[in-house]
Parts: C-alpha cells; structure tokens; sequence
C-alpha cells in the first residue's frame, strides 16, 4: 500500500504521524491505533522522548530482513540483496542466482549464514558460499514460500501456488537435494489461485510445521492455520475463525518453547490486503489454544468509513523479558470511493509482563509503547538481530535500527 494524502509531522514524542484532517479526525485515528477490544493489554507510559533510531548505511529502498547466527543480518529488495556482519554499520551486495526474475524469495540458514537459498522464475536455487555461486536444486515455479526448519536445518520446505488452482507443498530433508511431493492439488477447472500467508516450521520440534494457504476466487471464506506434527505429511486445524485470514507468526523460542504470537486480519474480500480489524492471539501450548492479546479495530465514524490496517511487519524477541515488535498501515478515509484515503505507518513495541496479575491463565499482560517517529516513512518488514541487540525497520527510505533495552537471554 502507497502513502497517499498529506500528513503532518507530528510532535517528536515517539508518537507517530498525524493527518492533516481537523482536530476531530486526528484524535480519531489516535484513538483507533490501539482499539477498545483489548481486554488483555495495558498501555506503557509515554516517552519522555522520541525513540533513538538510528539510520543505517544502506540507504536503499528494502522490503524484507532476515536474520541469521553471529549477528549476521541480510536486507533485500526484489533483485538485490545484502549482507550486513556488524550490526547494520556496513552492508555488502550479494549476486542472486542468473535469471530474469524481477522478485526473488530468499530464506538464510540459521545457523550458517553463508547457505542461502533463493526463489526465482528459474526454480530454486542454493549456495554455499554466500551468494559468490549458485546451483539449481528444484524446477518449480510460482513459489510463494521457503523455509529452513530451525531445530533441523536440513529440513526445507517450499510452497507453490499459481492459477489455475494448481498448488504444491514439497520437502527436502537432505537441505534440498531431493524432495518429496506432500501435497498436489490441481483443479483446472477453477477460477481460484492460490496464496501463502504462513509456512514456518517449530523451531525447538522439528517434527512441527505451521501453514496458512487456501485458494480463493474473491468470495469471502475463513482460512485457517494448519498444524503439522510429521513433517508435512499431515495437518490438523489449529486455529480457524469465520472471515479471519492468518497474516504472521512469531515464537517458539528455547526460553518459551511452545509460545507463538499470530497476528490474523479479518477477511473482507480476497483481492483487499488490509483489514478493519487486527488481532494479535497468543498460545501457550504449542498452538493448540489461542487467547487474545491486543485487537485493533474501528467502526465507521463521521460518514467516512472505518479504518483499515495493513500489517507490514512482526517480530519477536525471547528471552526473561520477551518483546513483540509489529508494524502496519493505517489508511483512514476521507471522502468517497475516488479519494485516497490518508496512510500513516505505525510500529510498536509491546513488552510481555512476566508477573501478570494472579489468577490469570495463559498468556501474560502486554504493555505497548508508540516507537514511531517521522523520518522512518512507510515501513515494510521488521526484525530482531540474532544476538537480541537491535531492532531493524525495513523502509522506503532505507534501514534503521533501535537498540533495544533488553537484550534476549535465549
């Protein structure tokens, strides 16, 4: 989603962009960042100052991070690709396979950050030696997803979907020299295609895989999260809500094993990518059961329409004090149809209580705290460096980080 309409930079308090839309409206939109339906959250007291980002060197556009081992933190933005081994100070580009691809999925070892695989028109493809040369292990196009399992790093798997209906879930337990077919569907006759949301497997259970992905035809439809308990091989529902979609997942950590955090959008129409409503929900049992954690919604207001959230990022960091990091849009409409609505990008930061109140169950208090500031722009992917130092924040206007307080202890 592109930023339309003018906003105004708003006082540096860390309190993120205001429109220029009266006084009524943009206490409005305050109002709506964190909404009414947020039995399980408590809000943080305010900054005396603006969150300290600093901007990195790498001052190009970037849409996605990934994280890596020994600090190790990579940036890409469709073609291109970089690495960064000290923390975001420098960054060096990495050649991505030969081919004619405009957009590239590239997943990172994590452990070995010098084994990379890359997703393009051609396939898939790996390297060893951190990007100087590539070889060609799957001929499937239209990947959507690729993962490399934490608790098994030989264990990869790709999803690939395209119209008409045609999809395929695959696995490599030798990291990518053979595969094997889990699932294959394959209705000609439909008008649907298929999508990807979550593919991401338990990082302390190898055994485990999570997965989102269903074919829609622009009807409005539930899609549920699916768990996996043999590699893929089957999967059971793990969590399903009418007219809700999963959009990401976090957790899972050595500190708090069996501990995700899902952000889920309510559905609207397939071809729509935000949501009036946006929930985070918690598990504690491996993902099993979810409790809500925070909602953020807002109904129509004023004869102008609701707000509508885009989630941009989620990350998380463990350890005795964990943290959640989500970023997103907020497009606020100011008139008919044929006016761009007004988008302002927000990034939070919401630290799990360790003590909640007695007699509570479950996933523990929240407390959220504003870390937006103007000059970061739209933000697209958020991530937590390996050694739990910094938080990184994807832009149109390059990256920065925010030394975070609490560094991990697992």
């Amino acid at each position: 989603m592109h930023r339309t309409g003018a906003l105004a930079p708003p006082p540096r308090d860390g309190r993120g962009w205001r429109p220029r839309l009266g006084p009524l409206l943009g206490v409005l939109l305050a109002l709506a960042t964190l909404g009414p339906a947020a039995p399980v959250t408590r809000a943080a007291a305010p900054r005396a100052a603006a969150p300290a980002w600093e901007r990195l060197a790498l001052a190009a556009p970037a849409t996605r991070l990934l994280t890596s081992t020994g600090g190790v933190t990579f940036a890409q933005h469709e073609q291109e690709l970089w690495r960064s081994d000290d923390a975001g100070a420098t960054w060096n580009p990495i050649t991505l396979p030969a081919d004619a691809s405009k957009h590239w999925l590239v997943a990172v070892h994590p452990t070995d950050p010098s084994v990379l695989f890359a997703a393009g028109d051609g396939g898939l493809a790996r390297s060893n030696d951190g990007g100087a040369t590539w070889a060609s292990v799957l001929a499937v196009t239209a990947v959507q997803a690729v993962t490399v399992s934490p608790a098994d790093p030989q264990l990869v798997y790709v999803a690939a979907g395209w119209a008409p209906a045609e999809f395929q879930l695959l696995r490599s337990r030798d990291g990518g020299a053979s595969w094997d077919v889990l699932f294959h569907a394959d209705s000609t006759y439909s008008l649907c295609s298929w999508g990807v949301s979550v593919l991401q497997p338990h990082a302390q259970d190898a055994s485990r895989l999570f997965l989102a992905a269903d074919c829609a035809a622009g009807r409005d439809t539930s899609l549920p999260l699916r768990l996996s308990s043999d590699q893929g091989a089957s999967f059971a529902t793990a969590y399903r809500q009418d007219l809700v979609r999963p959009l990401a997942l976090v957790g899972d950590s050595a500190a708090h094993p069996g501990r995700f955090y899902l952000a889920v959008g309510d559905l609207g129409t397939i071809a729509n990518s935000s949501n009036s409503q946006l929930r985070l929900l918690g598990s504690d049992d491996g993902g099993t059961t979810w409790t809500p954690v925070v909602e953020m919604s807002s109904q129509a207001s004023l004869g102008v329409g609701p707000l509508r959230y885009q989630l941009t990022g989620l990350a998380y960091a463990p350890g005795a004090e964990e943290e959640l990091y989500l970023s997103m849009d907020q497009a606020m409409p100011v008139g008919p149809a044929s006016v761009p609505p007004v988008v302002a990008s927000r990034v939070f930061s919401g630290r799990v209580d360790p003590d909640p109140p007695s007699g509570r169950a479950g996933i523990p208090f929240v407390f959220w705290e504003d870390l937006t500031i103007p000059d970061l722009g739209h933000v697209s992917d958020l991530a937590v460096s390996g050694d739990g130092a910094y938080l990184y924040a994807a832009t149109e206007h390059g990256l920065w980080r925010l030394r975070r307080a609490a560094p991990p202890s697992g």
